[in-house]
């Protein structure tokens, strides 16, 4: 086994490979990819066939990357397509309750280069514990038109538009201040 630069024109994709991505998590990879780099080398055959990799070749043609680091393998093709199933689908598992501690205190545009998806990331957020929130505390959806804030038992999604209003509109004072008010003149 030996680490390899190659050309990505020259790759291949692993015939009749099981594995698939949908366009929205093929654009999360992409995002990735262009945020971090490819950090994990594509697993090659001598024929230039991708064994791992698929998907990020995929997402590498796309972006127009030229060249990538690859493993490269010498196996029969039993073992080779073992290797494929192995690698997408031996994986660990997230514990909920250390995953929300993790992304507590992440920003919004780093949340979304996680590849978790918006209702991913609610059910983790709406669980956080019951501490009132600010409007500051929120998550955009991946178009970026909606803001997502959470307060108490409060679970809006609002259009970008209106949370910029409402921002203003706002001044210095917090969603909890406001809310406060309002329940006061009720």
């Amino acid at each position: 086994m030996k680490t390899e630069k190659r050309k990505v024109k020259e790759l291949k994709f692993y015939h009749n490979n099981p594995r698939k991505i949908s366009l929205e998590m093929l654009e999360k990879l992409k995002n990735s990819l262009r945020e971090f780099g490819v950090v994990e080398p594509l697993v090659i055959n001598t024929k230039n066939e991708v064994i791992g990799g698929n998907q990020r070749l995929k997402a590498l043609q796309e972006l127009g990357v030229e060249e990538v680091d690859c493993v490269v393998v010498d196996l029969p093709k039993s073992r080779e397509k073992a290797l494929n199933i192995a690698l997408n689908k031996i994986q660990g598992e997230f514990n909920e309750e250390l995953l929300k501690s993790f992304i507590k205190d992440m920003e919004p545009p780093d949340l979304d280069l996680t590849g978790l998806d918006l209702g991913e990331l609610r059910k983790l957020t709406i669980n956080l514990e019951k501490e009132e929130r600010s409007i500051e505390d929120y998550i955009f959806n991946k178009e970026g038109l909606f803001a997502f804030f959470v307060f108490g038992n409060i679970k809006e999604e609002i259009p970008l538009e209106l949370y910029e209003q409402f921002k203003k509109f706002l001044g210095s004072r917090s969603v909890a201040d406001f809310l406060r008010e309002v329940v006061k003149n009720v």
